[in-house]
Parts: C-alpha cells; structure tokens; sequence
C-alpha cells in the first residue's frame, strides 16, 4: 500500500513521532488557525505538572506555549502543524521538584501540628520569566498529593482565574484542565481597574489588600486550606513602584518562600527590604527555564481577548451565556478613582486633592459603552464599590436609549447579584 507523502497531508492531520528521553521535554507553540493534538504512547509524561494518560488525544488551546516534559522517557505523537516543535534538556525542573518536596514536608507537619501553618509561597521574577508555569507546575504536584492549596494570582495582565483587570484566587483540588486551565467557576475576585498596576495603583493596592484579607480568613478557618498553603503568581512589574508592590503583597499574605526567576538584582533587593518585616521568608533566585518564551505586545493583547471569549463561551465554544434584557434607568455604571490625580506631595503646595483614588463616580451608560464589560460587584450600595469582591462580567451588546433599553451577554440566565455596575477598560466583539 502506499503512503501519501507528508507534504500532502493537510496541515491538521499530519503526524510527527518523537522520543523524548528523561529530563528532556518537547516544546510546542500552537499556531492560531491550526488545531494540534498529542499523544503519549508510551512511557510517562506530563504537561505544567499534569500527568497525561496513555493513548489519550489532548487537543492543545490555540496560541498555546508549553511543553510535554518526562522524568523517565516517553514516546509520543503530534497531530497538527505547530510553529515551533523541538525535544531539549530541562534543567529547571529538578528545582521545581525540589521545591515541591520542601513544600510537602511543611504540609505533612502542618497536618500533625496545627500550629504550623502551611506553606505560602510566592513566584517573582520580570515579565516572561515562567512565573505562571512554575505556579501551574506546582499546583499540579500538589493536587498528586490530595492536597488543596490556595492559587493567588496577582497579575492583573492576563488573568489565570478570572478576567484581566482583576485579582483572584482559588482554592486548586484537582489538577489542572490542559485546555481549561484553573478553574473559573467560583473563585475570589476583586477589580483592580487596569490591566496594568501603573495605570491604577491605588486601585491594586485596595484589591490585593482585600484579597489577602479573604485568602487569610479562609486558611485561619479551613483545615485543607491551611495544610494546603498558597501559591502566589505576580506581575512582571518588578522596578520602583513595582518593587514596592510586590514587597506589601509578600507582607499581606506573609509568603514563608519567595522564588525569584530570572532577576539576581530582584533576589537581593528582596532580601535587603524583606529582611526586617519577613525575617523568616526564604528567598531563593531559580534558573530560568529555556523554554521560557518572550511574548509581544500582539500576543498578549490576543491572549486577553481569548481570555475574555472563554470567559463567557468556554475555550470550545462548551458554554451558553444568555442574553438578557434589563431597564437602562435599572442599572448604575461607576468608574472607581477616575478624577483622582496624583498624590498631594506631586502637586503644587497651595493646590488641596480632595478625590479619592477608591472613590466612585456615577457615568452615563451610552453608545459608547457598546462592546464594553462591566463588573458585577456583590454591593448593595455605592459605599461598598470598593471593597466589594466581583460576582462576575457583563458584556454591553446592545443600548436603545429611546426605549430605555440595556442588552446585556452574560455567563448565565440567574439574576444579576446587583444592579451597581463597575467599568473596565475590557472589550468583547463577537
């Protein structure tokens, strides 16, 4: 019989066979418009710490970076046409097994001691130094251990748990979907207004304080959550103003770990600053994985407007959000801090900054705001805007001021937990 010559395969389809010896891994970057399945034959294998079962076709999200990484040796398949595919060494991931270990032990003796808490570990490092792998990778490995940790995700860019503009965290109990990721279902979210900490730092500095105070609520009261301990992931943000940042979130959660990646000066610095207010925090700089990709400004961008789809649709299109109609004059739109301006010691001396960077402003919903996603905070009245933690998003699809008439694309048909809406900078155009 014979074979059609690969080259002829249409690009979906065509196979690629591959060994992957131990503590090497096949890095994979999925194109756009290409769909790409893999396959473990044979031997073990496991993709961000989630083991993969043999013979089992997992369909890979688009735009996907990540690697299929093996302790012992695998063979496995590649259906598709992926844009970047190679097998190389990766000298990373004996620490991150390392760490789990450590991770472990803490956990098994906050288990015996109640006393002891579990351990609170925090990822640092500039933009695209694998901070969200890592955090995946050890979620993963602790999930194989029945444990429940906490996942804190500080980077309000991408958004791993909820939508981008947001803080959020979730309790991790099993691991992780390939192609879901954590869990969207019921986490822990407070709005902090941009997609970067810069453009709205007080509003940060609110969410991730109120966070904190939840995710420590909940590990005093939660034996699982207390053994399981946290994962915290930050942002890329890591100079001046950044640094700061990331210095009063290790405080607000009281992390017992820091792993820095990619940044001797950020390891040192931390150390210096931390050292009176942590005194007991370790704080150790990771070599960097060489898989570790640089994304562009377009790939990001791309990967939000993703986010924001899956969000309402699910990442195959699984979900059915509803369309509902509600009265203009019903609901109220507030942006959080838009007047204010600067600190008072920036301006000048005779000029007295009465707006508060948490304060909120009523704003006229209009055509404007078509394509728009609003927050749904759980607030009863304007005075808990800034405090409140978010039910979920909204998507403006349709205004008719004529008949009073607001449309609105939303995760499900139950009523809306409150009728006080938050602006965000976020679109969604179907």
């Amino acid at each position: 019989m014979s074979t059609v010559p690969q080259e002829e395969v249409p690009k979906h389809l065509q196979v690629q066979k591959f060994r992957i010896e131990p503590l090497y891994e096949l890095r994979i970057e999925v194109a756009n418009d290409i769909p790409v399945t893999v396959k473990l034959v044979d031997g073990i294998a496991e993709i961000f710490g989630t083991e993969l079962a043999r013979a089992r076709e997992y369909k890979l999200p688009l735009s996907a970076k990540l690697a299929m990484f093996t302790w012992q040796g695998a063979n496995v398949e590649v259906v598709g046409a992926p844009t970047v595919l190679y097998v190389a060494e990766n000298k990373s991931m004996p620490n991150a097994l390392n760490i789990h270990h450590n991770l472990e032990r803490q956990r098994v003796e906050a288990e015996t001691n109640k006393d002891v808490k579990g351990p609170r570990i925090m990822i640092a490092g500039p933009t695209d130094a694998g901070k969200s792998t890592l955090c995946k990778i050890l979620a993963n490995y602790a999930t194989r251990k029945f444990r429940k940790p906490i996942f804190v995700d500080l980077d309000v860019g991408q958004g791993q748990v909820s939508l981008p503009t947001s803080v959020a965290a979730t309790v991790v109990d099993s691991p992780l979907d390939l192609y879901h990721g954590f869990s969207m279902s019921a986490p822990l979210v407070f709005s902090a207004g941009s997609t970067s900490p810069s453009e709205s730092v007080e509003r940060y500095r609110n969410a991730v304080e109120r966070l904190a105070q939840v995710v420590n609520g909940r590990l005093h009261l939660d034996n699982d959550a207390r053994v399981g301990g946290l994962i915290v992931n930050t942002c890329g943000w890591i100079e001046d103003l950044g640094f700061t940042l990331l210095k009063e979130a290790a405080k607000e959660f009281d992390v017992d770990r820091i792993m820095v990646l990619g940044s001797d000066k950020l390891e040192s610095m931390l150390k210096s600053s931390l050292a009176a207010d942590l005194p007991r925090c370790h704080i150790v700089k990771l070599t960097q994985s060489g898989g570790a990709v640089q994304r562009s400004r377009e790939y990001r961008i791309s990967s939000r407007t993703s986010r924001i789809k899956e969000y309402f649709y699910g990442p195959e299109g699984e979900l059915s959000p509803q369309r509902i109609k509600v009265p203009l004059d019903s609901v109220k739109l507030y942006s959080i801090g838009k007047r204010y301006k600067a600190p008072a010691g920036t301006l000048p001396a005779d000029y007295e900054s009465k707006a508060s960077p948490l304060e909120p402003e009523a704003i006229a919903i209009t055509t404007n705001h078509l394509q728009s996603i609003f927050a749904v905070p759980h607030a009863t009245s304007v005075d808990e805007l800034s405090i409140a933690n978010i039910a979920g998003f909204v998507c403006v699809t349709d205004i008719d001021e004529k008949s009073n008439t607001l449309w609105l694309l939303c995760p499900s048909s139950s009523e809306l937990p409150s009728r006080l809406f938050i602006e965000t900078p976020l679109k969604h155009i179907e």
